[in-house]
């Protein structure tokens, strides 16, 4: 009688030892390995065919900055960047050349009447080049747009 109940005592025992842990395992949370991605955004490409989304920007551009450049009269080139989306221009931002020119820049890039049939969020980016004429006489002052 011993014998027998010493059986079923090891006998449950065993049983609860291995299957008791397989319960506990499976109810345990699961640790998950880190993972770990690098990588970069890819960056914006800017579109340099700003006359097809602005089809008068020259004209425009020459009217409205032309004031500014009789004003101070200095040579330089400005880069010019600008968001559009629809019809609508977002973010402009002129840099390098004189400083002098930037803000009329930015106002007068603002004004334009442009239209991207994309409906994205389209990148657009072109140069003016302000320069004076060439014979020294009080001729006239020329604002180009420059394409790339």
């Amino acid at each position: 009688m011993k014998y027998t109940s010493s059986i079923k005592a090891a006998f449950a025992l065993a049983f609860t030892m291995t299957f008791g842990t397989a319960m506990a395992a499976a109810n345990a949370p699961v640790e998950m390995q880190r993972v770990e991605i690098a990588g970069q955004k890819s960056a914006d490409i800017a579109r340099f065919d700003v006359q097809t989304a602005c089809p008068a920007i020259a004209q425009n551009l020459k009217a409205e900055l032309g004031k500014s450049f009789d004003r101070h009269q200095a040579a330089g080139v400005v880069k010019v960047q600008f968001r559009l989306q629809g019809d609508r221009i977002n973010s402009v931002d002129a840099f390098g050349g004189p400083v002098e020119y930037r803000h009329p820049v930015r106002r007068a890039v603002r004004e334009l009447a442009c239209a991207d049939k994309s409906g994205g969020n389209q990148l657009y980016a072109f140069e003016l080049s302000f320069s004076q004429p060439k014979d020294d006489k009080d001729g006239d002052r020329v604002v180009a747009m420059l394409s790339k």
